[in-house]
């Protein structure tokens, strides 16, 4: 009977590291994930940005296309510097934001659980000084 609960006690002990070492991995895996979330919505953000940019200067080169074809000289100059002001604008990319080199890293999650492993590593049962003093009396 007390070896049987002795082994229920070590299991609930168990149990409880266990448990503590899921929810500490749960909290540092979404600490990651929520970073790693963020950085993706910041893509995807910058990609629409740059696929409407693209957009827009595909319809500029067509009314350049369609400006060049203009047979009539007073309409190919009246269209033309306001389509020169507008592929100028266009042509410039300064005021959409850049991805910084090394964005996409996150070694700053970086963990070192040697301690932890050695600590682990050397777990044994307690021995009770008052147990051994209570046997020699």
């Amino acid at each position: 009977e007390n070896g049987r609960r002795q082994k229920t006690l070590v299991c609930e002990k168990f149990d409880q590291l266990y448990s503590l070492l899921e929810q500490k991995k749960r909290e540092m895996t979404q600490k990651v994930t929520a970073e790693q979330e963020e950085k993706v919505d910041n893509i995807r953000s910058l990609t629409r940005k740059y696929v409407d940019h693209l957009e827009e200067s595909c319809k500029m080169v067509e009314m350049g296309i369609q400006t060049m074809e203009e047979s009539e000289m007073a309409l190919f100059l009246q269209n033309t510097k306001p389509l020169l002001k507008k592929i100028a604008d266009a042509s410039s990319m300064s005021h959409l934001d850049k991805v910084e080199r090394g964005y996409e890293k996150m070694d700053h999650y970086s963990v070192d659980f040697r301690k932890e492993r050695k600590a682990l590593r050397s777990i044994d049962f307690a021995r009770d000084d008052e147990d051994e003093e209570e046997e020699d009396c």
